[in-house]
């Protein structure tokens, strides 16, 4: 293992950590950033946890990328331009300006935190039972059962607030006859936790736009679309035909979050040493 492996190890590692502790125990809703602590937008650009395929040449990733097992495959000509990690055995099939870490444990541990977040949003009670029609969508919980397809229409998202759907089957996103976009300029606050699969589509000078963070239990399809956030699948992710995942700035609570957990973590050290002097 690389020194810069093992460093980026333990600082995951440490964040993981650290967030579990810190939001264990919810009084209100927490937003999706916090809530998925190391396997969230400020670490993550895409998450998987099978068959990660880039096929289309004019797709692009904009941030990190990790993939837990199976394999992984950048066909696109814009690439990933952050760090690509690898956990043990996965196959990989890159080009040139790609910058890998192998046998890496970090996505895996996302993922299991990842899935904690997914119960933890199934769990909240619905301020709502039906999904928003596009126009300015209220902030809350949204219980949507079965699949949800919404097709075209804008839906204006108000910054700084929390949105939750849940959604027990498929996501579908389609353009339909006119663009989709779920306009948010703070995406870290907006989670759509779906059950089943995402599937994007739409055409190839207008498709579905998103500001948010995608966490699936089954497969995610951009073929198209855009994705201003994250996308995570415990399944597989598969993105052509001008896919693209546009990774965020998150505010820097985050830093705050690793450097409190380092400084945990040596104020432990010393009190062992203290314990159990050499």
């Amino acid at each position: 293992m690389s020194t810069r492996e093992a460093f980026a190890n333990v600082v995951g590692t440490i964040a993981i950590l650290t967030s579990i502790a810190t939001y264990s125990s919810h009084a209100a809703v927490v937003d999706p950033s916090t809530e998925l602590g190391a396997a969230g937008p400020a670490f993550w650009a895409v998450l998987d946890n099978g068959h990660f395929n880039l096929s289309n040449p004019n797709g692009f990733i904009h941030g990190n990328v990790g993939e837990a097992t199976g394999s992984f495959t950048d066909g696109g000509s814009a690439g990933v331009s952050g760090t690509i990690f690898l956990g043990s055995g996965v196959g990989h099939n890159t080009v040139a300006g790609d910058v890998l870490v192998l046998n890496s444990t970090l996505p895996a541990s996302a993922l299991t935190q990842a899935n904690v977040a997914a119960a933890y949003y199934n769990g909240l009670a619905a301020d709502f039972t039906t999904p928003p029609s596009a126009g300015a969508v209220t902030p809350g919980v949204y219980k949507i059962s079965g699949n949800w397809s919404p097709n075209g229409g804008t839906y204006n998202l108000t910054p700084g607030q929390i949105y939750v759907f849940d959604i027990s089957g498929d996501f579908k996103p389609s353009t339909a006859a006119s663009a989709l976009l779920f306009n948010d300029s703070t995406p870290w606050d907006v989670i759509f936790n779906v059950g089943g699969k995402v599937q994007s589509t739409g055409g190839s000078s207008t498709f579905p736009n998103l500001d948010g963070i995608l966490l699936a239990q089954d497969s995610i399809s951009l073929t198209p679309g855009f994705v201003a956030g994250e996308i995570i699948s415990q399944t597989s992710i598969n993105i052509a035909s001008q896919g693209a995942v546009q990774g965020i700035t998150v505010p820097d609570r985050f830093d705050t979050i690793i450097l409190l957990g380092l400084a945990t973590v040596t104020l432990l050290v010393l009190r062992l040493k203290l314990i159990c002097p050499q």
